[in-house]
This record gives C-alpha cells, structure tokens and sequence, in this order.
C-alpha cells in the first residue's frame, strides 16, 4: 500500500535535528497540521 511505501522510504532518511519521528509509521496519524505535511515533504 502506499502508506507503506512512505514509511519505508521515511525510515530510510538518515536522522537530523527537528526531524520528526513516527514510532508507529504513518498508519496511526488520524491528521496532519499544515506545519507537519510541510516538514514531511522538505
């Protein structure tokens, strides 16, 4: 499913400062804030 495609491709992301985590992928986040879909997409 693309939801999983996305996580996987998040997981690969190699780890910063201010970078968001989700621990349990993106199946468990009901709703975004603007500011969150943005960081996502940089």
């Amino acid at each position: 499913a693309a939801i999983d495609e996305l996580d996987r491709r998040l997981s690969n992301i190699q780890r910063f400062l201010r970078l968001k985590i989700f621990k349990e992928g993106l199946k468990n986040i009901k709703q975004f804030i603007a500011d969150e879909y943005c960081n996502m997409m940089k």
